[in-house]
């Protein structure tokens, strides 16, 4: 699969998996220095993440491109792709969430959603908003740690 991707097709879909890469297969990319590495690198990194190896499918790598193109299809804004994005960030690393709360139109606040993830941590949730009215949905709060957190998050989203 990865023996007909150019040098530039590596490092956009190395780019579209670095969240669930570690620091040191980040730095490894970073130094890879031929077009054999790097596609090398990239067999093996998601053959690492196989979750099935009796099939002949790669159902992790499957899984996580099918929410790569959600992400990017639901969450583009203004020229940015949607894996770039906040809530296509926790998507990717996180995969569905278990329930998702929409609040489009409150009075006085602008849009935000509420995803849950009940098998993580013993439960949390991440909170976004629309801040800037573009569509452009900010992470403002979560309960997973290591996450943003502020408990003042509705006052972001307050109409001045």
């Amino acid at each position: 699969e990865f023996a007909i991707f150019s040098d530039s097709e590596c490092d956009k879909l190395f780019k579209q998996s670095k969240y669930i890469a570690s620091p040191g297969e980040i730095e490894r990319y970073k130094k890879l220095d031929s077009l054999n590495l790097k596609r090398e690198f990239l067999y093996n990194f998601w053959l690492n993440r196989d979750s099935d190896f009796s099939t002949p499918f790669n159902e992790f790598k499957d899984d996580y491109m099918k929410r790569l193109a959600y992400a990017n299809k639901h969450f583009s804004r203004l020229g940015k792709d949607g894996y770039l994005s906040d809530r296509g960030r926790v998507l990717l690393i996180f995969g569905e969430p278990d329930q998702k709360d929409y609040f489009p139109s409150e009075s006085e606040v602008k849009p935000y959603e509420v995803w849950f993830y009940n098998q993580i941590e013993g439960g949390v949730t991440f909170i976004f908003g629309d801040v800037s009215g573009f569509g452009n949905y900010e992470l403002l709060h979560s309960t997973k740690r290591g996450e943003i957190q502020d408990e003042n998050w509705i006052r972001r989203l307050r109409s001045q």
